[in-house]
């Protein structure tokens, strides 16, 4: 087993680790994948991926440009 070590979880870090670059980033949950084959559970679940606020989301995805 590797231990695994994040390095650019969050915003500030990518602005960081990219500086003097143009940044856009969205964030986004997937469908629930562990539902146990419930629809009930499945439907609770998509629902309180709908009210959690952003920053709790299961993907986070970077759109990152180099200025010229």
């Amino acid at each position: 087993m590797f231990s695994t070590y994040f390095r650019m979880n969050s915003v500030r870090d990518i602005r960081r680790y990219f500086p003097g670059c143009d940044l856009g980033w969205y964030r986004d949950s997937a469908e629930p994948a562990y539902y146990f084959g419930s629809p009930l559970l499945y439907r609770l679940l998509m629902v309180i991926h709908k009210l959690l606020p952003d920053i709790w989301s299961t993907s986070i995805c970077f759109l990152i440009r180099k200025r010229a």
